[in-house]
């Protein structure tokens, strides 16, 4: 009896477990979950050399671009995220060489570390200013060569998790 009811109770936490997590999907190489009627992208599967993300994936709103989810995707030169994204993950498009033209919407919140460290836009010298590095309103990058007083550009939404971490001269 010990045993069935055992059986039982662990069916029903299996059963349970399973409706917490929410299968990854896919459409054209994106890779997205659906949690609370909001769409985050969790990867990248395609090859596209100009990617505009949608504002919608399975009908939600495209809200969170995770950590890692572009990760050394080499194929990528232009990408736009549209104004309903408000978060992008830690290292979130690390190391893509080649991406050097990025459009940020205005619905960004937060820009977690390192998110477009190794890019070819903030390898660009010309998207540098006062030894920082924007996209649009957005300060992603700061030279750890930087010290003293800091200018921030007028206008500036965002400033990105962990920007002057390494900027010891502060």
């Amino acid at each position: 009896m010990k045993k069935v009811l055992l059986a039982i109770i662990m069916a029903f936490a299996t059963f349970y477990m399973l409706s917490l997590v929410s299968l990854a999907e896919t459409e054209n190489g994106i890779v997205y979950n659906i949690s609370g009627g909001k769409a985050y992208i969790t990867g990248y599967e395609g090859d596209a050399v100009e990617l505009i993300i949608p504002d919608t994936l399975g009908n939600c709103p495209v809200t969170r671009i995770d950590a890692e989810a572009f990760y050394n995707c080499g194929s990528i030169e232009s990408i736009v995220i549209p104004n309903s994204v408000e978060n992008i993950g830690l290292d979130a498009f690390y190391n893509c060489r080649n991406l050097q033209d990025i459009t940020i919407g205005n619905g960004i919140k937060v820009i977690g570390k390192d998110a477009f460290k190794y890019t070819g836009w903030v390898n660009n010298d010309s998207n540098w200013d006062n030894y920082c590095c924007y996209i649009g309103d957005y300060l992603v990058a700061a030279n750890k060569e930087l010290s003293g007083k800091v200018d921030i550009r007028a206008g500036t939404k965002v400033i990105g998790s962990g920007v002057f971490t390494d900027c010891k001269g502060l």
